[in-house]
């Protein structure tokens, strides 16, 4: 999801539904950080949302199950999904996938 607020790589993760984590991107507090995989430093695991803001506005997602989450550049919020096809077809992905799940979250289309 992208938009065009100018968030100074600053972005706000949930500490396990209990309240919110400021996130400076490429950067920690604790020590000096070498970036060498600026996707992976990046991502946070989310419980309950994550956001973004300038000063004029703020850009919220809420999720309904734990994932990761990350903004990799200023006014962009990435999740990851775990994506299912539920009609595939290419004769690779007919198969049917060997881990089964009775977990069912929302059909995105």
């Amino acid at each position: 999801m992208t938009t065009n607020m100018a968030t100074n790589k600053e972005f706000y993760t949930d500490s396990n539904d209990r309240d919110f984590l400021k996130r400076v991107r490429d950067h920690r507090d604790d020590w000096p950080l070498q970036v060498t995989q600026p996707v992976a430093g990046n991502y946070y695991p989310i419980n309950l949302g994550i956001y973004t803001k300038d000063k004029k506005s703020e850009f919220s997602v809420l999720v309904d199950r734990a994932t990761g989450g990350a903004s990799i550049k200023d006014g962009e919020v990435e999740l990851m999904l775990h994506n299912q096809n539920q009609t595939a077809k290419h004769t690779a992905m007919e198969r049917k996938s060997p881990r089964q799940t009775t977990n069912r979250g929302a059909l995105l289309k």
